[in-house]
């Protein structure tokens, strides 16, 4: 369960999800996530993604990921890329 903010101005927007994580090997891994979320105007959403990480080393990890809109997919659907590095 979590909470997006489109705008801080306006209210969070809850979320569920629900995801599955695979590790090929000590450095490479993949994820597959489904979200489902309500906001006004909206009866139920639902929302997909996947994608890949690479542990580069222990503190630090690249990841790519693509997403689609499952209620209305013409046109609402992402990619991103990432860097993360842990403290």
């Amino acid at each position: 369960m979590g909470a997006n903010w489109q705008d801080l101005k306006l209210k969070p927007v809850i979320n569920y999800l629900a995801g599955y994580s695979f590790e090929f090997n000590d450095v490479w891994s993949s994820f597959v996530e489904l979200y489902l979320y309500k906001k006004p105007g909206v009866v139920l959403n639902y929302v997909s993604d996947i994608g890949f990480t690479y542990q580069l080393n222990k503190k630090t990890q690249i990841d790519l990921s693509g997403g689609i809109d499952l209620v209305k997919p013409k046109g609402n659907f992402y990619f991103e890329g990432g860097l993360s590095y842990n403290f």
